[in-house]
């Protein structure tokens, strides 16, 4: 089972735009925000793709909910200084 969250996690712990990871793994980002809000299941070899280009394993994809962490919690920089990309990630 695939679960969504997860995805997100993912992608914005590399760095990555919803844009910027579809076209790593030739898609349109409107599959990528499909999968994200759950709407609709990556296929097998579209989730293999997904996990080598975050560099996860595949078996990430399916576990359970993650609880976000507080970005004030694990930074030692300002925040006001990062970008949301950075903060993210």
């Amino acid at each position: 089972m695939f679960t969504p969250s997860r995805l997100t996690l993912a992608r914005q712990r590399r760095g990555f735009t919803k844009q910027g990871l579809a076209e790593m793994i030739g898609l349109t980002s409107r599959s990528v925000i499909a999968y994200e809000a759950g709407d609709q299941e990556p296929a097998a070899d579209t989730l293999e793709r997904l996990a080598k280009v975050l560099d996860f394993p595949p078996q990430f994809f399916s576990g359970s909910e993650v609880d976000e962490i507080d970005a004030g919690a694990a930074s030692f920089r300002a925040l006001k200084s990062m970008t949301a990309r950075q903060r993210d990630a």
